[in-house]
């Protein structure tokens, strides 16, 4: 990690982090990791106290899980080695005092008890890493990791005082990074590297399950609370946003006498974005007192 001024090789300044990723090698070597934890090894302080205030619930964890495994080792040995990983992880979590709409689709906003609002997020990485030492100066890699995440609701358990359907839901489709490179010690002194890269995301952002186009967002101006849809004017109902996709490119060569180094090379990016959207009733909002 650099903490210092930017360097030429940085296109911006502040903390810069090299990470050197693992690499399969001669013998097979892999870990299995994982934690869990739910509702269940939680405590509850909802009181009669705070419930004759008008708490009827409280902030939940319903549960939260992290799970991997790793695997590495020889295809060829001393020439090809391959290194694999997938990790699974996600978390849902109950909002304190916040309740699904029992009238949904109508101008009035009744809170179902039996119907707690949560937020639930779910990821997934499936990365692979193959290494070809093609000569003994001369080390290509390939890298693909597929990914997968939904977050479904999104922000339902945030410190908004909005109903549930008034907040959206995204998955991040299609995801993903795939790289190669090349490095080539040529001599003690002289380094040649180089490499290739794309990143694939769109983040589609769908309103929730019982909210329609045709329902109009409504904020009761005396509570704060926004219910029976998201926000009619500052965004879509429904808004796909695709990376199509980010490319990047660099190419470096570094002399290292001992005393003194010279590192010379450029760095490319390209990306373009395409837009598309379901607005709904985006010109409707009621404010009812």
């Amino acid at each position: 990690m650099s903490t210092s001024g930017i360097s030429a090789d940085s296109n911006a300044d502040g903390a810069i982090v090299n990470m050197i990723p693992k690499e399969g090698g001669n013998n097979f070597t892999g870990a299995i990791n994982g934690l869990f934890s739910n509702d269940s090894m939680m405590s509850n302080n909802l009181s009669d106290e705070l419930k004759a205030r008008g708490l009827q619930s409280v902030n939940l964890l319903n549960y939260i899980y992290d799970a991997g495994f790793t695997l590495g080792g020889p295809i060829k040995r001393d020439r090809l080695w391959f290194f694999g990983s997938f990790r699974e992880w996600g978390n849902k979590r109950q909002a304190a005092n916040k309740f699904y709409n029992a009238t949904q689709h109508t101008p009035v906003y009744t809170p179902d008890p039996s119907r707690p609002g949560y937020a639930k997020e779910w990821y997934e990485s499936k990365a692979i890493r193959v290494t070809w030492r093609v000569s003994d100066t001369h080390k290509l890699n390939f890298f693909a990791d597929p990914q997968r995440d939904c977050h479904c609701p999104a922000l339902t358990a945030s410190g908004s005082p909005n109903a549930p359907e008034a907040f959206f839901s995204y998955r991040l489709k299609p995801a993903g990074l795939y790289q190669v490179t090349w490095n080539a010690p040529v001599t003690n002194k002289l380094l040649f590297e180089a490499g290739i890269g794309r990143a694939d995301g769109s983040w589609p952002i769908y309103r929730q399950p019982e909210v329609t186009k045709d329902d109009v967002s409504i904020v009761e101006q005396t509570t704060g609370v926004r219910y029976n849809s998201g926000n009619g004017i500052f965004g879509p109902q429904y808004y796909n946003k695709q990376l199509v996709p980010r490319l990047s490119q660099r190419a470096s060569a570094s002399y290292i006498t001992g005393s003194h180094a010279f590192k010379a090379g450029l760095q490319l990016e390209e990306s373009s974005y395409e837009i598309e959207s379901e607005v709904g009733n985006t010109n409707i909002e009621y404010a009812f007192r």
